[in-house]
């Protein structure tokens, strides 16, 4: 299987457009109406920008990339992420 490697110029200029631009999910609450004190805890220390509205938690972030990976620790730990 051959890689295919792109441009640095090319590869930079689509991550700078990319981090300009703000991404946000919304994580639904698993079993209750409310996110455990410890999980908050965990995202504001893991240096997350969100905020809860509506019993949701919204976690917005400028890198799409780090906000996936986000997306797939929140998804096996069996919540339901939104992306907005």
């Amino acid at each position: 299987m051959s890689e295919a490697y792109l441009p640095k110029k090319v590869v930079e200029k689509w991550l700078s457009e990319r981090m300009f631009s703000q991404y946000s999910i919304t994580i639904h609450p698993k079993d209750s109406d409310s996110f455990p004190e410890r999980l908050l805890r965990k995202v504001h220390d893991d240096g997350w920008d969100f905020s809860l509205r509506e019993g949701k938690l919204v976690v917005t972030s400028n890198d799409p990339l780090k906000l996936a990976s986000l997306v797939i620790v929140f998804q096996r730990a069996g919540y339901f992420v939104q992306e907005d």
